[in-house]
């Protein structure tokens, strides 16, 4: 990531962001104290020794949540006064196995499968009524929870039964309802086939199932339900133009990934920036392959802002899209194809990378021994 700074020992769980510091509340966005305009790295310290096993960003990346291995939630960000991640405190102690936030609200999901939702003040996506402590979004008890997913406007939940349950806002049909402008709780999608996988982009909503299909609903303005066209929102689930055989999907702010049994990447949607990493900044309205590393397979992906992180079996991490400083290059620069992400000399590597429009936040770890949630 051409990442110049002071010899630092990281240890597996670590925290890393990198950036731009272009406004007073940034030191607060970063998690740590940033001095210079470009910053080329560092460490977010946690109150506590924390092992961090997943990250959750808004949007905009003005807020930032982590869980810790022992299913603790710490938070930092904008809405924060001190910098730095802070504790965040429940009524009763709750292990958390995933989180998922925006900039109205924050939705956990527990280890025994239920979800929690927290906000400062009223949110759609509360899933509940406010109150001005966390609480259980109002969904019926007996249902146990195993993947959440949202956007700035709604939320995805997939029980154990493969069922999709969402809320939020239903401007553009992304919560799969024709005749609801805004849905208060959530409410079960009507799906073809069970679904293994979710995910949504800003105004689209998706599955995977256990057949490998893709079916998706909601706008369709750059081809994000990759059903080979431009088109209208849709409210009902719509069978995706590509192969069967995917066993991963994943979803940005209008772009799209999915990933087959054997490894292959597909991306669609907005290709604005070279984003969807297929040589130009044309929108694709139907899953294309994406040739990211001779020989090798595609473990997971990461759907930023307006940017794409691939990383393959070998352990290598792979970027396309812009780069205003987020890939830690110091001009803003973008790639219209996927190039290498230059890891720090130390020899560390990452679990997990998210980024917005001038900052990035990395877990480090050895990604090939990192179990990944699909």
């Amino acid at each position: 990531m051409s990442i110049e700074t002071e010899k630092v020992t990281f240890k597996n769980g670590k925290v890393y962001s990198w950036g731009g510091n272009t406004s007073v509340t940034m030191t607060r966005i970063m998690g740590r104290p940033i001095l210079n305009l470009i910053d080329d790295g560092g460490e977010i310290e946690f109150p506590t020794p924390s092992k961090i096993v997943e990250i959750s960003t808004t949007q905009s990346g003005e807020n930032w949540v982590a869980i810790c291995e022992s299913g603790e939630i710490y938070e930092w960000g904008q809405a924060k006064i001190s910098v730095g991640p802070q504790l965040t405190v429940f009524k009763q102690p709750i292990r958390f196995r995933s989180v998922v936030t925006n900039s109205h609200c924050s939705i956990g999901l527990s280890e025994d499968g239920l979800l929690y939702s927290w906000a400062p003040a009223y949110s759609i996506q509360l899933g509940r009524k406010f109150s001005d402590t966390f609480d259980l979004v109002k969904v019926n008890k007996k249902k146990r929870f195993v993947k959440i997913t949202g956007s700035e406007t709604h939320c995805l939940a997939l029980t154990d039964k493969g069922q999709v349950y969402a809320w939020g806002q239903n401007s553009t049909f992304q919560c799969g309802l024709p005749n609801a402008y805004n849905v208060k709780y959530p409410r079960r999608v009507n799906l073809p086939e069970r679904a293994v996988g979710i995910y949504v982009t800003c105004v689209t909503s998706g599955v995977v199932t256990e057949k490998g299909k893709i079916y998706s609903w909601g706008a369709n303005y750059t081809g994000q339900l990759g059903i080979g066209k431009i088109s209208n929102r849709k409210c009902s689930p719509k069978l995706a133009k590509c192969l069967e055989g995917f066993v991963s999907v994943f979803g940005g702010r209008m772009t799209c990934a999915a990933i087959t049994h054997d490894g292959r990447l597909f991306t669609w949607g907005e290709g604005s920036q070279g984003c969807l990493g297929h040589g130009d900044a044309s929108n694709v309205t139907a899953p294309k392959q994406l040739l990211v590393e001779e020989g090798s397979k595609i473990i997971t992906v990461r759907c930023c802002f307006s940017s794409l992180f691939i990383l393959t079996d070998k352990g290598n991490w792979y970027f396309c899209g812009s780069n205003f400083l987020q890939y830690g290059e110091l001009l803003p620069v973008s790639s219209n194809v996927p190039i290498p992400v230059k890891l720090p000399d130390d020899g560390i590597n990452f679990v997990e990378i998210l980024s917005i429009t001038n900052i990035t936040v990395a877990i480090t770890g050895n990604p090939l021994k990192h179990r990944y949630k699909m």
